[in-house]
């Protein structure tokens, strides 16, 4: 009856260290019965097991497991902290809010409250009991009475109902008990003499005791509440065994005095932060230091203490490469010390780091290949590599390797590393992945090739290539004529990821098999299919386009074994060596263009092979040997090198150290007396015409001269003698001032120069003449190049040409050509054309090489594919051919030679100079001995000649004496030259001019016997029709028919004419006097003589002796 009660308030219990509520409990329902201030007392933090036990008692509070009343009328229990509110006893229980509703199943609804009790009917008690306080913040649920009360507020609010109707008298505040360590936790009560309750999580503290014995429970709580006011703290021990034993409650006072605690100054460091590394090592330290009554700073740094004025932060400060700590203090005017120390690294080292493999510029056909590296640092940061493009990162995790799988192609990679200070190092490699083999296709000769030519066979072989990549180089490889030993032949270096190959092989007859080989930059390989050829040539061994059955000169100049000659040129009959002769035709030999040989050869009777020619030429002396191929005598020029003797040697030697030095040995016949004039001695025949001296009707030729030694010059100025030696001397320095040479080496000369004779000279010229077009259906270009050596080569020399665009080779070939002494050639060969060739102009190359000099030739091509898709080609740019350095070294030395003779001019023309006087003297003496000379050797020739012509008179008459019984046939011996001589000179007698090897002379039967059966007999007429054929052999005609036998009188018979064709004007063989007796003894005579009378050109030779 009445008002109703309303229930107590809640209490709310947090933990401050875990941040983590412990209690939340709602007070107990108010009662029926009970005024509203009667149910705040009772129900206030009601025990979780308290419900009321009599009608209309209030329900339990919500606990740990709250319990509903269990009496008619009773509240219902309010929510637990693990379980829901439960209702009241049956059809009495307020479970409805309307009936003094239950306490809210939320914070929020008065949660945790006990609800209120229903009055009961059968007493007389209609009005409901109040709802139970909430445990954090609502208050419970009114009765559905009017006048029911609400519960009381939780102690969050402290006390605000659910109505938001401040209560002040009903909720109790707030107490926090705060664990520290491991310690436990209790309640701290706000009530006299009520129960304490644990927290579900952390109490209660279990412990098993016997009988006598004791344990001891400490706990540490920081309580917090009204200051200057006393408070309870309970202990409550509840017996979980053994009911026998009471349960046990204790508690102390606890008072929370109002005094305030000084804390000390808090220090907080801003920079650096600890643990931290960095490479600066120049540096202060910030913070900040909080107090309300600070005093000072200092901080502490190995070991010392340093003031900080006014606590202003560390200055800048010079770290070392090292771990550091500083440590900051602050203190307030009481004395109380707050401190806050820093760890830092200073780290200025780079990691070191470098990858192992792959090397760099590595090729490699394995595209799973490990990036390995190795690193060197103490404060590791972190690993990654970048991309080829550098524009992306990769983590390597624990900066392990890079194991990833390649595409084709070039990589770029680099792996960096860090530390923790930030330093920053990196590596890098450059590799390329190339898992494709290359394509190799053989283009020309094409399968199954027959070569049926003439001559040598110089066949080109052809391959292209292509790569995805890089080319390497492709190989030719080709059996031998017999079809067997597959071997390499030739390799050719490529780039790029196309390209081809020529090769110029020279081929005997058989049949061949031959494929290519192609490799690329990372060593991937590749064969193409196998192809055959057969060359069925007609043989030329000199491969001059003539068959050897049909070719009367064999070889060329290079053929010719020679030593000491500049550049060797031969002529036959004015024309080159390589055409085809017949008949006589006159043969000159030239060292440049310096006459060396003459000689003529019936081309008709016998091949000349020039292989078998043999000529040794020095300073002094020159040897020929033509290894019995002379079919008549020959003449030989040799430069006058200021010689003071002469021989000749008429035999054949290998060496000059062969002729005697005093020109007595066989065959040999001084020419001294020819110097300066002209001798005929021994059928040999000696002219100095000049600078030059002809020895003339040589079989066999040995010619050495010798020179002057040169005399000492004194430099006294006593004396005549000394006066001449200073002339000497004189002209001697004027020379050494104008004669320097320009080079001693080719390392002083320009790249396409060589040092030859101290000059700077070209060593070879090439010239691309011309080229075919249209291009052959083979894909073959040929073309027509001209080549010319500026010394004496005799070697191969290699020829390369190629065909650029865009400074990119489109195709490229080789050949090989001979090259003799100062020769010059044309040759032509082929190159290949690609099919896919764009029409344009293109850069097309010849380049000669020999030992380290190279010289190339340019022409600019126009390629243009006409009607019917054929190719032509035109050459667009002429190419001025520069003369040759040779010529250039002659002018030069013409210049250099005048400037001499002016200087010795200049110095004649000195009025009174003691130099000119030493000059003219010099030169006085010089002219005298000169005439002297001139006049000895005339009358040494005069008296030679006589003694010579009555021997040969003195013969001759014997030899017709002989002969008057027997009878004799006349011959009569001349020349066309003697016959157009007479014409406009008839009182000019003919001479003989016919010459025969001394070993081809036969003078008796015995030497004919040599030659036949020995058991024949030989006549005279053999004799004389041998003798007769010897002298047809070397360029004589006889009208044999008019021939009679020895011994058969004939009173006027009709001279035989012997007569020699001669095609030109110039010098013929010499008459060899022991072919002459030989016929004269068997009744021949010579008709007539001529004499070729030639007066010496006048010379001055100026010397230092």
């Amino acid at each position: 009856s009445g008002e109703a009660g309303g229930g107590g308030g809640g209490t709310y219990v947090w933990d401050s260290v875990l941040n983590d509520p412990l209690i939340i409990a709602g007070g107990g329902g108010g009662t029926g019965d009970q005024s509203q201030a009667g149910g705040n007392d009772d129900g206030k933090n009601a025990s979780n097991e308290t419900s009321g036990t009599a009608d209309g008692s209030g329900g339990g509070a919500g606990g740990t497991n709250g319990t509903g009343g269990s009496s008619a009328g009773s509240g219902g229990a309010g929510a637990g902290w693990l379980t829901d509110g439960a209702d009241g006893a049956a059809s009495t229980g307020g479970h409805t809010p309307s009936n003094g509703g239950m306490g809210g199943d939320k914070v929020t609804d008065g949660g945790f409250g006990g609800g209120g009790a229903d009055g009961d009917a059968s007493t007389g008690s209609d009005s409901e009991g109040g709802g139970g306080g909430g445990g954090y913040s609502g208050g419970g649920a009114s009765g559905s009475s009017s006048d029911a009360g609400g519960g009381g507020g939780g102690s969050l609010n402290n006390g605000t109902n659910q109505n938001n109707t401040i209560r002040a008298d009903l909720g109790d505040g707030l107490v926090t008990i705060t664990s520290l360590t491991a310690t436990k936790s209790g309640l701290v009560s706000m009530v006299v003499d009520t129960t304490p309750f644990w927290t579900s999580t952390t109490n209660p503290y279990n412990v098993s005791l016997n009988e006598g014995e004791s344990s001891s429970i400490s706990w540490t709580v920081n309580a917090t509440g009204d200051l200057n006011t006393t408070h309870d703290f309970f202990i409550y021990a509840n017996m979980t065994s053994d009911q026998s034993i009471n349960d046990a409650t204790a508690h102390w006072n606890v008072t929370i005095s109002n005094t305030t605690t000084q804390l000390a100054p808090t220090i907080t460091i801003i920079y650096p932060t600890t643990n931290s590394f960095t490479s600066n090592t120049e540096f202060g330290i910030n913070y900040t230091a909080t107090s309300t009554t600070l005093d000072s700073c200092w901080y502490g740094y190995n070991g010392a203490n340093t003031s900080l004025a006014s606590c202003a932060n560390i200055s800048a400060l010079t770290w070392s490469e090292s771990a550091h700590t500083v440590t900051i203090y602050a203190n307030d005017t009481t004395g109380n010390v707050g401190s806050s120390s820093v760890t830092f690294t200073i780290d200025t080292i780079t990691p070191l780091i470098s990858i192992a493999y792959p090397s760099n510029n590595t090729n490699s056909t394995n595209n799973a290949l490990n990036v390995n590296y190795t690193y060197t640092e103490t404060n590791l940061g972190s690993c990654w590599y970048s991309n080829d493009t550098m524009t992306s990162n990769t983590t390597l995790a624990s900066c392990a390797n890079i194991s990833i799988t390649w595409t084709d192609g070039q990589h770029n990679v680099t792996v960096w590393v860090n530390d923790s200070a930030a330093n920053l190092n990196k590596s890098s490699v450059a590799f390329t992945i190339d898992t494709t083999v290359p394509n190799v296709t053989l283009e020309t000769p094409a399968a199954n090739y027959i070569d049926n030519s003439v001559g040598n066979v110089n066949l080109v072989f052809n391959c292209s290539v292509i790569d995805l990549i890089n080319l390497a180089n492709v190989s030719l490889y080709i059996t031998n004529n017999l079809n067997t030993s597959f071997v390499l032949n030739q390799t050719t270096s490529l780039s790029g990821v196309t390209g081809s190959a020529n090769w110029t092989l020279p081929l005997v007859n058989g049949n061949y098999t031959w494929n290519c080989f192609v490799e690329d930059f990372v060593g991937n390989s590749n064969w193409s299919i196998n192809k055959t050829i057969l060359i069925n040539s007609t043989p030329d061994t000199d491969n001059d386009g003539i068959e050897d059955t049909t070719d009367p000169l064999l070889y060329n100049e290079t053929n010719v074994t020679q030593s000491g000659i500049t550049r060797l040129n031969i002529t036959v009959g004015g024309n080159r060596t390589n055409e085809t002769y017949t008949g006589k035709q006159e043969i000159l030999f030239y060292d440049q263009n310096t006459l060396m040989i003459n000689f003529s050869h019936n081309f008709s009777s016998k091949n000349l092979d020039l292989s078998n020619v043999t000529i040794i030429k020095d300073t002094n002396s020159i040897i020929v040997n033509l290894s019995g191929q002379l079919q008549g005598n020959k003449t030989l020029y040799i430069t006058d090198n200021s010689f003071v003797t002469l021989c000749v040697k008429d035999a054949e030697v290998s060496s000059i150290s062969e002729v005697s030095s005093g020109c007595d040995g066989d065959n040999e016949t001084d020419f001294t007396s020819c110097l300066g004039g002209s001798l005929s001695a021994s059928g040999i025949n000696c002219t100095d015409l000049g600078t030059t001296i002809k020895i003339d009707n040589l079989q066999y030729s040995a010619i050495k001269g010798t020179v002057a030694t040169p005399a000492t010059t004194s430099s006294s100025s006593g004396g005549g003698g000394g006066s001449g030696g200073g002339g000497a001397g004189i002209i001697k320095k004027v020379l050494e001032l104008i004669k320097e040479p320009e080079c001693q080496s080719d390392a002083e000369c320009s790249p396409d120069k060589t040092c030859y004779h101290n000059q700077c000279v070209k060593l070879f010229d090439v010239k691309v003449l011309d080229v075919d077009s249209p291009i052959g259906e083979d894909g073959l270009l040929g073309f027509t190049y001209f080549i010319k050596g500026m010394a004496d080569i005799n070697s191969d020399v290699i020829i390369n040409f190629w065909l650029e665009k865009d400074n990119q080779t489109v195709s490229s070939g080789q050949d090989v050509v001979y090259l003799g002494s100062f020769e010059e050639k044309t040759e032509q060969t082929k190159i290949f054309i690609p099919q896919n060739l764009i029409s344009g102009a293109y850069d097309f190359y010849v380049q000669v090489s020999f030992e380290n000099y190279q010289a190339l030739s340019h022409r600019t091509i126009f390629v243009e594919e006409k009607d019917g898709g054929k190719m032509s080609v035109e050459l667009i740019e002429s190419e001025l051919r520069k003369p040759a350095n040779l010529y250039s070294f002659l002018i030069g030395t013409l210049i250099i030679t005048l400037l001499i003779l002016i200087i010795i001019h200049r110095i004649i023309l000195l009025p009174k100079s003691k130099a000119k006087k030493e000059v003219m003297r010099v030169f006085e003496l010089r002219k005298q001995r000169r005439k002297k000379r001139k006049v000895r050797k005339h009358l040494k020739k005069n008296q030679a000649k006589e003694k010579r012509q009555k021997e040969k008179n003195k013969v001759a008459e014997n030899i017709v004496k002989k002969k008057e019984d027997e009878g004799v046939v006349e011959i009569e011996l001349e020349t066309k030259a003697d016959e157009k001589l007479r014409e406009t000179k008839p009182e000019i007698k003919p001479e003989i001019k016919i010459g025969l090897p001394l070993k081809d002379l036969i003078s008796s039967k015995n030497e004919v016997q040599k030659s036949n059966e020995k058991d024949k007999i030989i006549t005279d007429e053999e004799i004389i029709e041998k003798n007769i054929d010897i002298l047809e052999k070397y360029g004589f005609s006889a009208n044999k028919t008019k021939l009679m036998p020895v011994k058969e009188k004939v009173a006027k018979q009709e001279p035989v004419k012997i007569t020699r064709e001669q095609t030109t004007n110039k010098t013929i063989d010499r008459t060899i006097e022991n072919n002459i007796k030989a016929l004269e003894a068997h009744g021949f005579k010579v008709v007539g003589i001529i004499k070729e009378k030639k007066k010496p050109k006048n010379s001055v030779t100026i010397s230092s002796s």
